[in-house]
């Protein structure tokens, strides 16, 4: 049997504010997910604007523990 290989891409604002919403979570329950505070989630999620200085890009090794905790991916 062949495995599949699965690469992750750097997740958008949009993509981590959809699946968040997609899985009916707060930005405190992802949070807490993947240890980190609720206002450092809320930078993932924070669109280029007006408030710039606040966005910051989820590292993609935290994006692979959110996935891996909601139960989106799965190893082996």
């Amino acid at each position: 049997m062949e495995k599949e290989t699965l690469m992750l891409t750097q997740p958008t604002p949009d993509k981590i504010r959809t699946t968040r919403l997609s899985l009916r979570l707060t930005q405190a329950d992802c949070a807490g997910l993947i240890g980190i505070s609720p206002r450092t989630w809320q930078t993932y999620e924070a669109q280029d604007g007006k408030h710039r200085s606040t966005c910051v890009k989820m590292p993609l090794n935290k994006w692979e523990h959110f996935l891996l905790k909601a139960g989106l991916l799965k190893i082996g």
